[in-house]
């Protein structure tokens, strides 16, 4: 894992991109301001907590492509606090993305509260793309 100043060193440094994207905001709330800024599409999950909970229990210990090396998801202290981070978004976090976008009403800005929403918009952009 890299250290906190070492992560919102690569953030800076993946914003300054010209293309880019990030996914995640529940384990990165500090660099959550500079990448709303830099960025020129949010899209806001905002899915029932017991469904996160359900999908990130139901993938623990599972390998999977998509994350690094060192993301070895297993029942342990961090798997737990990232779990409580999810139960308590709505009431940590989620008004930070709102005010940011409220603070910013110009920027591109998708709520997307259910897979069914999520999956019909991956489906539109992928037969714009075609």
């Amino acid at each position: 894992m890299p250290s906190k100043d070492e992560w919102k060193k690569r953030n800076m440094e993946l914003i300054s991109k010209k293309k880019w994207i990030i996914d995640g905001n529940v384990n990165h709330g500090d660099t959550m301001e500079p990448r709303f800024e830099a960025a020129d599409l949010i899209i806001f999950l905002d899915i029932n907590r017991f469904i996160c909970l359900t999908s990130v229990i139901k993938r623990n210990g599972k390998k999977r492509s998509d994350t690094l090396q060192y993301h070895d998801e297993k029942f342990n202290k961090d798997f737990f606090h990232f779990c409580k981070g999810i139960w308590n978004y709505s009431k940590t976090r989620k008004h930070t993305m709102i005010s940011l976008h409220k603070k910013s009403p110009d920027k591109s800005f998708f709520i997307i509260d259910s897979r069914r929403k999520m999956n019909k918009l991956l489906r539109q952009w992928k037969d714009e793309k075609n």
